[in-house]
């Protein structure tokens, strides 16, 4: 199979005390936690 190239952007956040906060939830909460966090776009 050929390689292709793509366009991509990727967007990094460093989310103030969110490493604090995965040491103390759950795998699954914290999966809860950051998609609700990541899903509402701040204007």
């Amino acid at each position: 199979m050929p390689e292709e190239r793509k366009l991509v952007t990727v967007l990094f956040a460093d989310v103030t005390g969110s490493t604090a906060l995965s040491a103390e939830l759950d795998p699954e909460d914290r999966r809860t936690w950051w998609a609700a966090t990541t899903s509402t776009p701040v204007r």
